[in-house]
């Protein structure tokens, strides 16, 4: 712990920091969610911060981000899923989009959760389901196993900032991914 975090820290009365995305290339707000560019523009992205967290407390505020590399032909996208989280890689994770639930691995190498099916191949239904949804919960054990701890993330604005990142990276078939 630097003096600077510290400091940044009692000022926050240690609430979680929220990173701020402001200053990068192609800001914009879409109610909830917000899209930009990398720095060397090399890369679109869209993220949104949790509302609400239950039992789970970090320094940096989590949030969801997903990522596309512009110019690239396929459909590829980088889903994180709770950057950063406290959750157990030995217990079930879930995202829930309005009620339906969407099975979340956590990745250990990156410290990210993401949405997979049983094979470990990551879904697509999931970021269809936030874009015609209202609300995200986040929900499993702590990285100790003995509490259930969750992160309660808007859906509002999910659309419109997906379909400004497609844009933004000349991938256009993104969008028409999602919206089948």
């Amino acid at each position: 712990l630097d003096k600077q975090l510290s400091s940044r820290l009692l000022k926050e009365k240690f609430k979680p920091v929220r990173q701020n995305f402001r200053g990068m290339p192609g800001y914009l707000k879409h109610r909830d969610w917000a899209s930009f560019m990398s720095k060397d523009r090399s890369q679109c992205i869209i993220t949104s911060f949790a509302k609400r967290q239950v039992k789970h407390k970090t320094y940096r505020h989590p949030r969801i981000e997903i990522r596309a590399v512009r110019g690239d032909p396929s459909n590829m996208l980088d889903v994180r899923f709770a950057i950063p989280h406290r959750f157990s890689q030995k217990h079930k994770v879930v995202a829930i989009v309005d009620g339906r639930e969407y099975q979340l691995r956590a990745d250990k190498e990156f410290g990210i959760l993401i949405p997979t099916n049983a094979d470990g191949v990551v879904r697509s239904d999931v970021v269809r389901a936030i874009r015609l949804g209202k609300k995200v919960i986040i929900r499993g054990k702590s990285q100790n196993g003995k509490r259930n701890i969750a992160l309660h993330y808007s859906a509002l604005g999910f659309g419109l900032a997906f379909q400004t990142m497609a844009e933004n990276c000349g991938r256009g078939r993104l969008y028409e991914w999602i919206t089948r």
